[in-house]
């Protein structure tokens, strides 16, 4: 049985309460497991392809993802967006999880039985819907769940919980060995899997806003948008330059290092402590970004993680690069948890469905844009423009949210005593 959300549920129920606690880590271990799932998925599809040639498994080694894969599922989950708000209105957010969760289960077991490009092309959309389906639902369940005081550590969990999850995944390519089907049916035990903790806890609903159009109607409420951006508009944009980044680097780091001479096994290890550095750092700032304001780490760790990039792309040896490109996951690697911290301070629980669903859409796009846009900017400026671009986000949501912080000082956080 759903329980609705009376105001701001964070006053009254929090995870220091068993019932609470417990749904905080049940939701958090099913995120692990989808992007862990995810995190295999992605790069498998791009390497099985039915258009490509070549060895599947090496094809899988030699590439953390494909752009084509990336575009696909990620154009899915900014589909999503267009109902998934209303959906969790409707149904509660533990039914739109687990239905995100069952579609995702049944593309994954779908693909090995068909060779035809154009149902593939069908199933990483319907893969991104669902993807869209589990990231905004447990996005929003654990927001509603924080409390304010340690919201900062709390979403770091979060944090480091996806990012262990797409670390560990791409290892489970490696099945391949036992046969091209033998990944997908692993990625959809492990989705299976991810729906246990779920369906043990108590359900959470949010209330409808002030009418609220019902889930067929067919229109979107986007009266409380342009407020929604005015009240938290670092917190919602922060997640663009993020997601550009992460599918940017992904995507363009081989072809940086072709282009620079180097293996592709160096900027495999910098990946590698890319996110090594990311999630060693994720609770050290979740801790200060509660002491000192979310809003002050957040344009801290975009300035220097900028700065590192910058310095990265002039490095001349490969350990250099390696070690610029770690550094700068231990700064940057941590800013998608903490701005979705951030936008559960600046905004009331009755609006963190509609603002959450506003931040998947600037990741999403993000993602999107992120494989092509490096591409483009290194064909016209050369392989350090791939580092110019991302820093050059950076330095603006630094730039922005520094002068946004001036505008808003003397205005409290809806959901937050500090800011």
């Amino acid at each position: 049985m759903s329980t609705p959300i009376r105001n701001d549920p964070l006053e009254e129920s929090h995870p220091r309460d068993l019932q609470n606690h417990r749904a905080f880590w049940s939701i958090t271990t099913a995120v692990g497991a989808a992007t862990t799932s995810q995190g295999m998925l992605i790069p498998l599809l791009a390497a099985l392809d039915p258009q490509s040639t070549g060895n599947a498994l090496e094809a899988a080694r030699g590439t953390a993802t494909g752009a084509a894969a990336t575009v696909t599922v990620y154009a899915g989950l900014l589909f999503s967006m267009l109902f998934m708000e209303r959906v969790a209105r409707q149904i509660g957010f533990r039914m739109t999880v687990c239905a995100g969760l069952g579609t995702a289960v049944l593309s994954a077991l779908l693909f090995p039985m068909f060779q035809e490009a154009s149902v593939w092309l069908v199933l990483r959309f319907v893969l991104g819907t669902a993807l869209g389906a589990v990231h905004y639902g447990t996005q929003t369940w654990l927001g509603l769940l924080t409390d304010p005081s340690r919201r900062g550590r709390q979403m770091a969990l979060y944090g480091f919980s996806t990012g262990a999850g797409f670390a560990v995944g791409p290892l489970g390519v490696n099945t391949l060995l036992w046969g091209e089907s033998v990944p997908f049916l692993f990625a959809a035990g492990v989705l299976l899997a991810a729906g246990v903790p779920i369906l043990r806890i108590q359900d959470v609903r949010p209330d409808p806003l002030p009418h609220e159009p019902s889930l067929m109607s067919g229109r979107t409420r986007l009266s409380g948008v342009p407020g929604l951006y005015r009240s938290a508009l670092p917190a919602l944009t922060l997640p663009f330059a993020f997601g550009f980044m992460e599918s940017a680097f992904n995507a363009d780091l081989p072809l940086y290092a072709v282009s620079r001479g180097w293996s592709l096994s160096g900027v495999s290890l910098a990946l590698s402590l890319f996110v090594i550095g990311s999630l060693i750092f994720q609770m050290p700032l979740g801790w200060w970004s509660d002491q000192f304001g979310r809003g002050k780490t957040l344009i801290v760790c975009s300035a220097v993680g900028a700065a590192l990039l910058i310095t990265t792309a002039y490095a001349s040896s490969t350990a250099g690069f390696s070690l610029g490109f770690g550094l700068a996951g231990a700064t940057a690697g941590s800013l998608f948890s903490l701005s979705l911290a951030y936008l559960q301070d600046l905004v009331d629980g009755r609006e963190l469905p509609r603002a959450n669903r506003l931040a998947v859409i600037h990741f999403g796009a993000g993602m999107v844009a992120g494989p092509m846009g490096g591409t483009f900017v290194m064909s016209i400026f050369g392989p350090d423009a791939l580092f110019w671009i991302v820093a050059g986000l950076f330095l603006l949501y630094t730039g922005g949210a520094t002068l946004w912080s001036r505008r808003h000082r003397n205005k409290k956080p809806a959901r937050q005593h500090q800011s």
